[in-house]
């Protein structure tokens, strides 16, 4: 009894042994990368969705469910995918009755009226940043009520906007990874999903779109001897959200006849400073109105406002940077909050 038992036993050990056996020969192997391939690439991160901002400052995230965007120019009408733009800005040519009131409502600034001059400032500083370059020009009027009024305009206008001041053109600009277009959007309203549910907002509502990139974006720029403090910065076309990480870094040289010397990004004290800036130095600022930032040859920051970014360089009330030659090469890396 006891040898039938073991040999029972040990048949029993021999099946399971080869159902294990099996079952693992039936295991499929796992699938190995030939040797000097690249492994797989991994799927491609869902975009980012964009930022509509309104002309009443308010701004929602959501998406939309056209591909892509018909912009009529004055060349022909251009078929602009929405993978490859980075910004929407809509002119008042789409407003126009907007444009008639800003017009008016500065006219009513230097009214006899003191509560109409009132109001006619608040309702310039609801409008925001669409009444900006009506506003400036208002700067320069002989009456003297008009003039302090659009001054006070638009620095309560900036402070509202946190410091995102750039005055939309008549045209429409789609701005995109490889160049700007201006012409008119084709659309008359948008229908935007977000998480509260779908918003349909009509085209002269929304000042701009904005589509955030996964990732860094790099962009190489030029700071020519023009883009002096004081006179016109390098408007960069780069669109900056609150949060944004910039790397910059920067090469070349400036000379500067009056001084008789030559001056490189870090910029040299030695011969001067302007607002506790090293004359030749280089600098940037973020919006129209935003302070001005010092960077020099190496610099990182992080936006604390939206804006476009610009570049630009101590050039000294000696020179102006009207007689200087030469410029500076700046990469400037963004990483998207």
């Amino acid at each position: 009894m006891m040898h039938r038992a073991w040999l029972l036993a040990f048949a029993a050990w021999i099946a399971l042994t080869v159902v294990t056996v099996g079952a693992q020969e039936e295991k499929p192997a796992d699938k190995e990368t030939p040797p000097g391939e690249p492994p797989a690439a991994a799927p491609p991160a869902a975009p980012l969705p964009p930022k509509f901002v309104f002309r009443d400052g308010s701004s929602i995230v959501g998406t939309v469910l056209e591909n892509s965007i018909q912009v009529t120019t004055a060349y022909g009408r251009l078929t602009i995918p929405v993978g490859e733009i980075s910004r929407v800005v809509f002119g008042l040519g789409s407003d126009s009755d907007l444009a008639s009131k800003i017009a008016a409502l500065i006219k009513d600034l230097g009214h006899t009226d003191f509560d109409t001059r009132e109001r006619a400032l608040g309702e310039l500083v609801k409008i925001g940043p669409a009444a900006g370059t009506a506003l400036r020009t208002a700067q320069k009027s002989g009456d003297a009520e008009v003039r302090s009024r659009s001054e006070r305009a638009l620095r309560e206008i900036d402070k509202a906007s946190d410091g995102e001041t750039e005055e939309p053109i008549d045209d429409d600009r789609v701005i995109t990874t490889r160049f700007e277009i201006r012409g008119t959007v084709e659309l008359a309203s948008l229908t935007i999903t977000t998480r509260f549910g779908p918003l349909t907002a009509a085209k002269k509502d929304i000042a701009s779109i904005e589509f955030p990139k996964a990732g860094a974006q790099s962009y190489t720029l030029q700071v020519k001897e023009e883009h002096a403090v004081g006179q016109e910065l390098l408007y960069t076309k780069i669109p900056l959200r609150r949060g944004d990480r910039l790397a910059i870094r920067a090469e070349g040289s400036i000379t500067f006849p009056s001084y008789g010397t030559t001056f490189t990004p870090n910029g040299n004290a030695q011969y001067g400073q302007e607002n506790n800036l090293p004359l030749g130095c280089l600098v940037g600022r973020i919006g129209a109105n935003g302070k001005i930032i010092k960077l020099g040859a190496k610099a990182t920051l992080t936006a604390d406002r939206d804006g476009v970014f610009y570049l630009g360089y101590v050039g000294g009330r000696r020179s102006g940077g009207e007689d200087n030659s030469g410029s500076y090469k700046v990469t400037v890396q963004v990483n998207e909050e």
